[in-house]
């Protein structure tokens, strides 16, 4: 716990120092560039960002796809935990052939796909985000079962537990919180392409936000947008790993 405090103290002590030689560097000695703007022309933008691009709209819709995947991912996997945790069914084999296949496939593919067949529709955000979390989880799932030792599982069978038993109470609560774990990794990638998404498709979200700015070269809302999604991003994963530790870690110990 306290090597956790003074990595944190360490991190804030260098943001410190970055946005301290940002102000002194870009504000008063390179104020004309185009590396990064000025921070009087940054606070400026806040402004242009809630009245002319709709930042609070765009923002929820972004987080309403990302945060609806990944809770309504797991809550599928944790809703099939017994089949998809048992070794034999013909749920397990499906859902592992699609994992296997989707392993192979470059994710701005899927996107183009998804693209073709529903235009400009905001389902392509739901589609994918749902999907590739689905999947992510379920390698997860797959990669976590095979290391669980025989010997837990023979103890139980020896005093008479059933395989629904086993699934259930040893199977499942042994990979959970590997896969609760691996949230931060999904949430980022997630984060990351819907975004993308966003970007070249249009209507709602960060992405457009993003796109817009670039297309007005518009330095200031580009940075000031960027720096809101960090830290957004920042809230969301420090969340997840404080629930994890909550509800999942520690129901595992």
């Amino acid at each position: 716990m306290e090597n956790k405090i003074n990595r944190r103290g360490k991190y804030v002590y260098l943001l410190v120092a970055f946005v301290l030689f940002w102000i002194v560097l870009f504000e008063f000695i390179l104020s004309s560039n185009l590396i990064l703007p000025r921070p009087y022309f940054v606070l400026l933008s806040l402004g242009d960002l809630f009245a002319d691009y709709h930042l609070i709209f765009n923002i929820f819709s972004t987080i309403s796809v990302i945060y609806f995947s990944i809770i309504t991912a797991f809550f599928i996997i944790w809703l099939f935990r017994i089949y998809l945790v048992n070794g034999h069914n013909i749920i397990r084999y499906t859902v592992a052939a699609l994992g296997w296949f989707a392993g192979f496939i470059p994710s701005i593919l899927i996107v183009l796909f998804l693209f073709y067949w529903l235009g400009s529709s905001e389902y392509v955000k739901y589609i994918f985000g749902f999907f590739s979390c689905f999947i992510l989880f379920f390698i997860k799932l797959e990669d976590e079962t095979s290391k669980i030792g025989n010997e837990y599982i023979d103890a139980a069978a020896s005093i008479g537990a059933n395989s629904k038993m086993i699934a259930g109470k040893i199977r499942w609560k042994s990979v959970e919180p590997a896969i609760a774990g691996y949230i931060p990794e999904i949430h980022l990638y997630l984060w990351s392409m819907i975004i993308v998404i966003e970007y070249i498709k249009g209507g709602s979200g960060l992405g457009v936000v993003f796109r817009t700015a670039l297309l007005y070269r518009d330095l200031p809302v580009l940075f000031s947008s960027a720096l809101i999604t960090v830290i957004v991003v920042f809230i969301g994963e420090s969340l997840i790993k404080y629930l994890n530790n909550r509800y999942f870690i520690r129901s595992a110990n």
